[in-house]
């Protein structure tokens, strides 16, 4: 074989490689956040409690930046009732963070909801978690809102414990 035959063969097979690259990096490798529900008390230094929150927080994975734009929970469809409820998130207590967030790699974002006896967590939701900017939803896992629904019940009483 000739060399220019070579390397027309060796820059088709790079050719392919960058190609096969592109695809895997713009169509299939999706940014991955990590997204918790959980329900935490807010405490000063001396241990005294002021605030108890039901907090979702999500962290970024990569491998891009991410950019959070609803707080989401889905529900059981029946008849024309709409699958998902939007949750209102509290921004102006410490530590929480306004809507949208714009995440880089290793960021993590808390959206906090009142800890209430009429809070989401009395409804039968089967889902909570996150939206970002190209709808894709980033939920909880089911363990951590059942554990989340089972401190409500403690606290507020038995109202909606559902296996989730």
């Amino acid at each position: 074989m000739s060399a220019s035959l070579t390397l027309s063969i060796f820059s088709i097979g790079l050719a392919c490689l960058a190609l096969g690259w592109n695809i895997y990096r713009d169509i299939i490798l999706k940014p991955r956040v990590q997204t918790t529900i959980g329900v935490y008390d807010l405490q000063l230094e001396d241990g005294c409690t002021i605030d108890a929150r039901i907090e979702v927080r999500a962290t970024n994975f990569g491998p891009g930046e991410i950019v959070i734009q609803n707080l989401v929970a889905s529900r059981r469809r029946l008849l024309n009732r709409p699958p998902y409820v939007v949750i209102i998130a509290e921004t102006r207590k410490p530590g929480c963070d306004s809507i949208p967030a714009r995440k880089s790699v290793g960021d993590t974002v808390s959206f906090c909801v009142p800890y209430t006896g009429d809070s989401f967590l009395g409804q039968n939701l089967l889902r909570v978690g996150l939206v970002d900017t190209f709808g894709r939803c980033h939920w909880a896992r089911r363990k951590n809102l059942w554990q989340a629904k089972q401190q409500y019940n403690k606290d507020f009483g038995d109202k909606t414990l559902h296996r989730v």
